[in-house]
C-alpha cells in the first residue's frame, strides 16, 4: 500500500462521530450517536466547554456519561464527541494496512501518598483543587478480571467482626454485601472490618458516599482512635454530592485499589453505601421513558428492542432484557472484586457493599398464593377466601425512608458472594447496649464456604452454625414450645446469638474469637444465663491475656487449634468462665477508669470493701455494678494493653501518668522488633544463597557420580561377555592326527585364555578405581559441606583486599548512577563523592507565612548538606546525616531512611520532612508571639507552657511531626492563678476537643483562652 493511502486511512479513522445529549441532571447525561468503537471511560468534550467521561453503553448504542464539574453548563441538543489520543497503523503483508483510533480514558490518581488522606473521587483533599497520590494512575471505569486471570479464593481475610468470621467468613477477593434496616450498625461493622486489618498488612479503601458531614466525621474519628489511618484512604461524596459524582467516588476507591491488587497486594475495598447506583440507573430509566417524541425518534431505533416484556438468556437465565440490562451495570461494579493468579503476583481485592435494606423473608405467602393452590374452587369461591384470607393477614410492612426495596436487595444478593444481614439488638437486651450490632444467622451465608475460614475457625465455626441452624428450625417447627429438647437449643441459639453480639470500635482478634467460639462448642458455658455470657467470655479473656498470654500469641500465629493447644486451652477457659473470683471484676470494673474517673474513684472505694469480704453476695453486687458501667461506658476507645499494665496495681494504682511510659516502651519495643526483623531478612537471604551453593554442588556430584557407574557398569558388562565367549572349534584333521598342528593350535588358544584373563583383571582394576573414585567424591561432598558450615559461620572475615576492591567498583557505578538522578530532582546539587560516601547540597524552598501575619512571611530558601553512606559490599543506602546550615533538625536526616531506598526517593523525602520542620518551627514562633509561652522540654515533641491573658497558666505538648496530617495536639495541665474555680471539667472537654485533627496551634490557644475565660466569668 503506498504511503498517501496510508495518510487517507488515517485521515479517515481520525474522524469522530458528533453525538447529542437527549438527558442531562445530577451530573449524568444521556447521549446517543457517539462512535461505537469507543470503550468505557473514554474521555468527551462538549461543545460548551465541559467534559465528560463515557459511563456506560446500552446495547442499543445509547450512553449513558458522566459530566465532570457538573451539569450545569450542559444542556439538551448540545454536540458532544470523543477524544482521541492517537492514530495506530499496521501493515501486515498477508491481510494489509489496518488503522485504530485509541482513545483517551479518563484516569483518577492512584499513588502510594493517598494513604492516610481524605480525598474526592479525583484525588483531591476538601476544599483544594490541587490532586495528591498522581505519581500512578488507574482508569476510573476499569473493567473487570477474565476468568484466566482468576483463581479460586482460598485465603481467609479476618475481619474482626466475630459474628462475620463465624458465620459468613469473608474470603480474599471475595464480594460480599452488608445489608439491614437504619439503625442496625451497618457502618460501624464497615468501620470495624477496617480496624481489624491492622496487623494484618491488608491496605484498605473507604468510599463514604451519601453520608452526612458529621457521619463522615464519626468514621474519621473512629479510625483515627483506631490508628487505621495509615493504612485507610477515605473516598468521600457528601450527601449533597450529585449522583454522578456519588457513584464515581465508588469507582475511584475500586481503581485505588486495583492499582495495588495488581502489584500483588491485598487490599480492602468498603462502599458505603451502594444505594446510588440503584438510584442512578432508575434515574436513566425514568428520563428515557421521559423523552419526547423528537428526542425519541433520534435516538437509537434499537431501543425499541428493550421491551421489558422480552425475555433473553443471561448467564444461563431467562430474564428480560430490561433486567439483564440493569444486572449487567450492577455487576459491571460488583464484579471488579476478584482474587488475581499466581501468575500474576496473586493479589486480591476484596468488596464490602453496604445496602440499606433487607432481604425477602419467605414465611409469610400472599392471600393470592395460598387461594391459587386450590384448583378445584370455583372463581366466585377463589375471591371470597382471598377476601377473608386479607382481612386476617397483617398488612405488608413498609419500607424505611432511604432503604430500597426487597426486590433490588435479593437482586445484588444474587450477584455477590455472600450476605450479612444485620438486625438489631435491642437497648432492653442484657446482651448489650443498643449501639451494638448482630448478624442474622439464618438469612446470612457466605458462597464461598470453608475455604474462607482458617484452620483454627474451621475446626469450631461450621458446627456452632449447623447447631443455630438446628436450633431456629426446632423453634419454627414445633408443636409443643415447652418440649424439654426444643427449649434446650432455644437457650443454646440464645447464648450463641449473646456471644456474638459485638459494640463498635472493638476489633476482635483471631485468637480472641477462637476462645469464644472454643467455650460455645465444648459446652463450657451451658451452664451460663445468657444475659451473662458476654461477662463470662470478656473474663475468660482478661484471665488468659494475663496469665496465658504465650497461648494466646502462638494460635494467632499459627492461626490453628493444635492437640496440645487445644488441651491447654480447655484447662485455661473452663476455670475462667467456671470459677469467676472477685480479682476477675476488679480486672474488668479497671476497664473503665479512662472512660469515667470520677465515677470510677467511686466505684474503686467500694471493690475495696467489698473485696475484703469476698462473699457471694458481694460478688453479684460487683457483676451488677460492672454490667451497669459496661452498657454505659462502652462507646469509649480503651487500649487493653494499658488496662493489663494497670492490673496489678489496682486498686490503688492505675494513674493516667503510666499510658505515656507504657507507649514509649510499647514505641521502643516495636523499633527493636523491626531492627530484629530486617536483620534477619538479610541471614536469610545469605542462608538462602549458601543452600543454593549446596544443592549446585550436590547436582554436580550426583552427575558425576551417574557418570562413573554407567561406567562401571559398562566394564563389568564387557567382562560378562568375555568370559561367556565360547572357545572357537578346533579345524578338523585330514588324513591322520598331526601332532605337531594340534600343540600348536593349543597354544594359540591358551595364549588367547592367558589375554582375556589379563584383560578380565585389568577390567576389575579398574572398577576398583572407580568405586574408589566415588567414595573420593563421596567424601569430598562431606568435606564442601564443612567447608560451607566454617564458611557460613566465618562469613564476616572475608579477605579485605577483595571486598574493597568490589566494594570500590560497586560504589563507582552507583554514583555515577546516583550523579544522572540528581540531574532530575530540582534544588539538589552534587558536592564531592568519595569511596563510599555521596556529599549533596539541598536547597528546600519553605512558606513561612502564617494566617496571623500574612504579610510577615515569604517564601525563604534554606540549604543543607546532605550526607548518604553505602551499605558495605553493595549499592545500597546505609546511613544518611544531614548537616543544617540554619536550623537545628539534624536528626531529620536519619528518620528520613526507612529501610534500603533509592537516592532520588531519600532526597525527596529529606525535603519533605525538612519543610515539615522548619514549618512546625515558624508556627511556634508564631505562637511565641501571640502568648507568652516557654518552651519546657523536648521528648518526641515539644511541651510549651503559657499564660493566658485571664492569668491561668496552660502546658501543652506539640508532637514532633505536627502540623503533618494527622497529628494532634495534647493539653496537658491547667493551673488556675488566683481563683478557686475547678478546672478540671474544662481540662476534660478541652482534651476532647483537642483531638480533633487539623486544629493549628493558634486556633486551640483561642479554644482554650475562651474556655477559661467563659469559666472565670
Amino acid at each position: 500500500m503506498k504511503p498517501n493511502q496510508l495518510e487517507t486511512l488515517r485521515q479517515l479513522e481520525s474522524h469522530v462521530e458528533v453525538g447529542k445529549v437527549l438527558f442531562c441532571s445530577d451530573s449524568l447525561a444521556i447521549v446517543d450517536g457517539l462512535n461505537n468503537d469507543a470503550p468505557v471511560g473514554t474521555m468527551l468534550s462538549f461543545v460548551g466547554g465541559a467534559s465528560g467521561a463515557l459511563l456506560w453503553r446500552r446495547s442499543d448504542n445509547i450512553c449513558i456519561v458522566l459530566v465532570l464539574g457538573g451539569s450545569q453548563s450542559v444542556e439538551v441538543g448540545e454536540a458532544v464527541e470523543c477524544r482521541i489520543k492517537a492514530i495506530l497503523q499496521v501493515v501486515d503483508a498477508a491481510t494489509g494496512a489496518k488503522t485504530k483510533r485509541e482513545y483517551e480514558i479518563c484516569k483518577v490518581p492512584a499513588g502510594n501518598s493517598l494513604a492516610g488522606e481524605v480525598v474526592d473521587f479525583l484525588g483531591r483533599p476538601p476544599g483544594s483543587l490541587q490532586q495528591i497520590g498522581t505519581s500512578a494512575s488507574m482508569p476510573l471505569f476499569n473493567s473487570q478480571l477474565d476468568m484466566d486471570s482468576r483463581e479460586q479464593i482460598f485465603e481467609p481475610l479476618v475481619t474482626g467482626v466475630k459474628a462475620v468470621d463465624a458465620l459468613t467468613p469473608l474470603g480474599r477477593g471475595q464480594a460480599l454485601m452488608v445489608t439491614g434496616l437504619p439503625g442496625t450498625g451497618k457502618t460501624s461493622l464497615a468501620v470495624d472490618a477496617v480496624l481489624g486489618q491492622r496487623r494484618s498488612g491488608v491496605r484498605c479503601f473507604y468510599a463514604a458516599v451519601g453520608l452526612r458531614e458529621e457521619e463522615q466525621r464519626m468514621i474519621l474519628g473512629r479510625l483515627q482512635r483506631g490508628g487505621a489511618t495509615q493504612y485507610t484512604t477515605l473516598v468521600t461524596a457528601p450527601a449533597g454530592a450529585s449522583l454522578g459524582e456519588r457513584y464515581a467516588a465508588i469507582c475511584s476507591a475500586c481503581s485505588m485499589g486495583e492499582r495495588l491488587r495488581d502489584a500483588g497486594q491485598h487490599v480492602l475495598v468498603v462502599l458505603d453505601d451502594i444505594s446510588c447506583i440503584v438510584q442512578m440507573w432508575e434515574r436513566i430509566t425514568v428520563a428515557m421513558a421521559e423523552l419526547s417524541p423528537e428526542q425519541a425518534r433520534q435516538a437509537s431505533a434499537r431501543a425499541a428492542e428493550l421491551d421489558s416484556e422480552q425475555l433473553v438468556e443471561y448467564e444461563g437465565m431467562l430474564v428480560s432484557a430490561a433486567a439483564a440490562q440493569r444486572r449487567q451495570f450492577f455487576s459491571s461494579l460488583i464484579q471488579r472484586s476478584a482474587k488475581v493468579h499466581r501468575r500474576l503476583k496473586g493479589g486480591s481485592m476484596t468488596l464490602l457493599l453496604v445496602l440499606p435494606g433487607t432481604p425477602a423473608t419467605g414465611q409469610h405467602a400472599s392471600a393470592a398464593e395460598l387461594v391459587a393452590q386450590y384448583k378445584h374452587l370455583s372463581p366466585e369461591q377463589k375471591a371470597k377466601l382471598e377476601a377473608a384470607l386479607r382481612t386476617r393477614q397483617p398488612a405488608p410492612p413498609e419500607i424505611p425512608e432511604g432503604c430500597l426495596r426487597t426486590e433490588v436487595i435479593e437482586e445484588f444478593m444474587s450477584i455477590a458472594d455472600g450476605q450479612a444481614v444485620l438486625e438489631r439488638v435491642a437497648s432492653s437486651s442484657a446482651a448489650g447496649p443498643s449501639t451494638a450490632f448482630s448478624i442474622d444467622p439464618q438469612a446470612s451465608i457466605s458462597r464461598i464456604g470453608s475455604r474462607a475460614y482458617p484452620a483454627a475457625m474451621a475446626q469450631l465455626a461450621p458446627h456452632i452454625r449447623f447447631e443455630l441452624a438446628q436450633a431456629v428450625d426446632a423453634q419454627r417447627y414445633t408443636s409443643d414450645p415447652d418440649d424439654p429438647v426444643v427449649r434446650k437449643k432455644a437457650e443454646y441459639a440464645a447464648r450463641v446469638r449473646a456471644a456474638l453480639v459485638q459494640h463498635p470500635c472493638q476489633p476482635v482478634p483471631l485468637e480472641e474469637q477462637v476462645v469464644c467460639l472454643y467455650a460455645l462448642q465444648k459446652g463450657l458455658l451451658d451452664t451460663v444465663k445468657p444475659s451473662e455470657v458476654a461477662g463470662r467470655l470478656e473474663e475468660a479473656t482478661f484471665h488468659l491475656r494475663r496469665h496465658q498470654s504465650q497461648l494466646l500469641s502462638d494460635i494467632a500465629a499459627s492461626q490453628q487449634l493444635t492437640p496440645a493447644t487445644e488441651d491447654k486451652l480447655s484447662q485455661e477457659v473452663m476455670q475462667a468462665v467456671s470459677d469467676p473470683t472477685v480479682d476477675n471484676f476488679r480486672r474488668a470494673l479497671q476497664h473503665l477508669e479512662v472512660a469515667n474517673y470520677d465515677r470510677f474513684v467511686k466505684i474503686k472505694d467500694v471493690a475495696k470493701e467489698q473485696a475484703a469480704g469476698g462473699g457471694e453476695s458481694d460478688l453479684r453486687r460487683l457483676r451488677r455494678q460492672f454490667a451497669s458501667l459496661k452498657n454505659t461506658f462502652m462507646h469509649y476507645d480503651v487500649k487493653e494493653s494499658f488496662i493489663d499494665g494497670l492490673a496489678d496495681g489496682f486498686p490503688d494504682g492505675g494513674e493516667h501518668d503510666r499510658l505515656d511510659e507504657y507507649e514509649q516502651e510499647v514505641h521502643k519495643n516495636s523499633e527493636a522488633l523491626r531492627h530484629n526483623k530486617e536483620n534477619n531478612a538479610k541471614v536469610h537471604q545469605d542462608i538462602v544463597a549458601l543452600i543454593e551453593k549446596i544443592a549446585a554442588t550436590y547436582s554436580e556430584f550426583e552427575a558425576n557420580r551417574d557418570a562413573l557407574v554407567g561406567q562401571l557398569d559398562s566394564l563389568a558388562k564387557e567382562s560378562h561377555e568375555h568370559q561367556s565367549a565360547q572357545p572357537k572349534p578346533l579345524p578338523p584333521l585330514e588324513d591322520g592326527p598331526d601332532e605337531a598342528a594340534c600343540n600348536a593350535l593349543l597354544s594359540t588358544e591358551a595364549a588367547q585364555a592367558r589375554t582375556l584373563e589379563a584383560a578380565i583383571a585389568a577390567h576389575e582394576a579398574e572398577a576398583e578405581e572407580l568405586t574408589a573414585a566415588i567414595y573420593s567424591e563421596e567424601e569430598e561432598l562431606q568435606a564442601l559441606r564443612a567447608q560451607v558450615q566454617r564458611a557460613e559461620a566465618l562469613k564476616s572475615h572475608k579477605d579485605k583486599d577483595a571486598e574493597a576492591n568490589t566494594r570500590f567498583e560497586e560504589a563507582a557505578e552507583w554514583c555515577d548512577e546516583a550523579a544522572s538522578l540528581l540531574t532530575l530532582l530540582g534544588g539538589v546539587s552534587l558536592l564531592h563523592v568519595e569511596e563510599d560516601a555521596v556529599h549533596l547540597l539541598l536547597s528546600t524552598t519553605v512558606n513561612c507565612s502564617f494566617e496571623a501575619a500574612p504579610d510577615a512571611g515569604a517564601h525563604n530558601v534554606v540549604q543543607h548538606e546532605l550526607s548518604m553512606r553505602l551499605q558495605p559490599g553493595t549499592a545500597s543506602l546505609a546511613s544518611v546525616e544531614l548537616r543544617p546550615a540554619d536550623a537545628d533538625v539534624a536528626d531529620i536526616g536519619v528518620a528520613a531512611v526507612q529501610g534500603q531506598r533509592r537516592l532520588d526517593f531519600v532526597v525527596r523525602e529529606v525535603q519533605a520532612r525538612l519543610a515539615v520542620c522548619l514549618r512546625r518551627q515558624a508556627l511556634i514562633e508564631e505562637a511565641h508571639q501571640s502568648f507568652p509561652m516557654q518552651p519546657v522540654g523536648d521528648g518526641g515533641g515539644q511541651i510549651l507552657r503559657a499564660v493566658l491573658p485571664c492569668g491561668v497558666e496552660a502546658e501543652l505538648q506539640v508532637p514532633s511531626s505536627w502540623p503533618a496530617a494527622g497529628q494532634t495536639l495534647s493539653l496537658l495541665a491547667l493551673q488556675a492563678a488566683t481563683t478557686k474555680v475547678d478546672l478540671l471539667p474544662i481540662q476534660q472537654q478541652l482534651q476532647a476537643d483537642a483531638a480533633l485533627a487539623g486544629r493549628s496551634l493558634m486556633d486551640f490557644l483561642s479554644t482554650v483562652s475562651a474556655a477559661v475565660a467563659a469559666a472565670l466569668a
